[in-house]
């Protein structure tokens, strides 16, 4: 039996993960009423590399396109061209980010999501950085 205790620091990002992993069979989760954790518990190893693997893409979705409107300083681009760029940037290569984080989370069973971005997503915000620089 596995269980994953997941924080969120905001309502998108909660509420994208579970919408993820609702369809998910044989698992059973409590969302706390604030949406700021939820608990996931199943007895299946298959499912809770599924839960993982759901939550890395919500990482990667919530943080590197907020990352790229953050740190992509065109001003002499019009809004809709710079918006363009930036969902193109945050689509490139987007398999090799999730999988990093996919790595990253694997074994844990407690994931303060805002943390992970700041502390051990150091290096996957700092390939973001090149991009953002070029």
């Amino acid at each position: 039996m596995w269980n994953l205790k997941v924080k969120f620091g905001n309502k998108q990002g909660a509420s994208d993960f579970i919408n993820k992993v609702r369809n998910i069979t044989k698992i059973d989760y409590n969302i706390s009423p604030s949406l700021n954790e939820i608990v996931i518990k199943g007895e299946n190893e298959y499912n809770r590399e599924l839960v993982v693997q759901s939550l890395s893409e919500v990482v990667v979705n919530t943080y590197k396109e907020e990352f790229f409107k953050e740190n992509i300083k065109l001003a002499f681009l019009p809004m809709k061209c710079k918006d363009m760029l930036i969902k193109a940037l945050a689509l490139f290569d987007i398999e090799t980010d999730i999988y990093y984080v996919l790595t990253t989370i694997d074994k844990l069973s407690t994931i303060v999501v805002p943390s992970l971005y700041e502390f051990r997503l150091s290096a996957l915000r700092s390939r973001w950085n090149e991009f953002a620089n070029v």
